[in-house]
C-alpha cells in the first residue's frame, strides 16, 4: 500500500509499505525510488514489514530545488518522520550507495531508530577536506551539465561511470530498460541540487564515528567494484560489529546484478522473517 507522509516543512514523501512482521526500511540510490530495489523487495519482504521511501528530488516525492533541503541532516530528519508515520520506534535499515550513506548518518546520529544496518556499496563520506572539495567541484560539473542539457545528459553521464559499468552486462535488457526508464523520469534541476546537497562531497565525514556506532553492520559490495570493496575492507575493521560479503560477479549495484546472493547474505544477517513478530510497531498515522 502506498501512503504519502507530510513532513515539517510541508513537503511529502511516498511511501509503500509491504507485508507484515518486522520492520525493514529501504532506502535507494542517487536518481532511484523504492521501486528501484527489482525483484529483492518481493523475497525479502516474507515475514517483513517493508517501508520502501522515495527520499526528497527521487520517485513520487516531492521535488524542490533548495539544494540546502537536501543536506545529510535534513534528510535524516526526513527518515526519523517516516518512521514516526508508519508507527515504527526502530528497525533494520537497508540502504544502497547513496541511500547507504543516508542510513548511515541515521545509525550514528538517531541510533535509537535502527536495529541493524546493512550498508550495499556505501561509504562514510571522504574524510579529507581537500578531497571533499574536489568532489563537490566534480559534483558540480556534472549539476551544471544536468541544469543545461537536461536528464539525457545525467543517463549518459552516469552509465559512463567506471563504478556502474557492469550492470548492462549483469542485467536482462528487461531490467536494464526499467532502470533506465525509471532514472528518465527525474527531474534534473532536482537531481542538480541533489549532488549539492548531499553529494559525497557536500556530505560531512562519518569516519570518526564508526567505532561508537554498537549496531550489527552488514557491508555488501560487488567484487568487480573495487574501489568500494576496498572501502568497505576499511569500514568492517572500523565498526565494533560488522562484517563484509563481497559477491562474485557483481559490480556497484549488487541487487540488481546479483539477486539471489544479495539475499542470501542479507537474509542470513537479518534472520528468518516472522510474520507474527512486530517488534514494537504501532499503528500508522498518515495525515491526509
Amino acid at each position: 500500500m502506498t501512503h504519502s507522509v507530510l513532513l515539517r516543512d510541508g513537503y511529502r514523501l511516498r511511501v509503500r509499505i509491504e507485508g507484515t512482521g518486522p520492520a525493514v526500511l529501504l532506502i535507494h540510490g542517487f536518481s532511484g525510488s523504492g521501486r528501484g530495489w527489482g525483484d529483492v523487495s518481493n523475497r525479502l519482504g516474507r515475514g517483513r514489514r517493508l517501508i520502501l521511501v522515495d527520499l526528497l528530488g527521487h520517485g513520487d516525492s516531492d521535488k524542490p530545488t533548495d539544494p540546502r533541503r537536501y543536506q545529510m541532516k535534513a534528510v535524516v530528519d526526513d527518515v526519523a518522520e517516516v518512521l514516526l508515520a508508519t508507527g515504527v520506534p526502530a528497525c533494520d535499515v537497508v540502504g544502497y550507495s547513496m541511500g547507504a550513506r543516508v542510513s548511515l548518518a541515521v545509525a550514528a546520529w538517531k541510533p535509537e531508530l535502527v536495529r541493524r544496518l546493512v550498508l550495499e556499496s556505501g561509504s562514510p563520506g571522504l574524510a579529507g577536506a581537500q578531497e571533499r572539495a574536489d568532489r563537490r567541484r566534480s559534483d558540480e560539473t556534472l549539476a551544471r551539465r544536468m541544469s543545461v542539457e537536461g536528464i539525457g545528459a545525467f543517463l549518459e553521464a552516469w552509465s559512463d561511470l567506471p563504478v556502474l559499468g557492469s550492470l548492462r552486462e549483469n542485467v536482462t535488457r528487461e531490467v536494464w530498460d526499467r532502470v533506465e526508464a525509471q532514472r528518465a523520469r527525474n527531474d534534473p534541476s532536482c537531481l542538480a541540487a541533489v549532488l549539492r546537497g548531499l553529494g559525497t562531497g557536500a556530505q560531512p565525514s562519518l569516519w570518526a564515528q564508526l567505532p561508537r556506532i554498537e549496531h550489527p553492520v552488514l557491508l555488501v559490495t560487488g567484487r568487480l567494484d573495487h574501489k568500494f570493496t576496498a572501502l568497505a575492507e576499511r569500514m568492517a575493521g572500523a565498526f565494533p560489529h560488522a562484517r563484509h560479503e563481497a559477491i562474485a560477479g557483481a559490480g556497484h549495484r549488487v541487487h540488481l546484478e546479483r539477486p539471489g546472493d544479495w539475499l542470501r547474505a542479507v537474509e542470513a544477517f537479518l534472520g528468518t522473517g516472522d510474520p507474527s513478530a512486530g517488534s514494537g510497531v504501532r499503528e500508522p498515522r498518515f495525515p491526509p
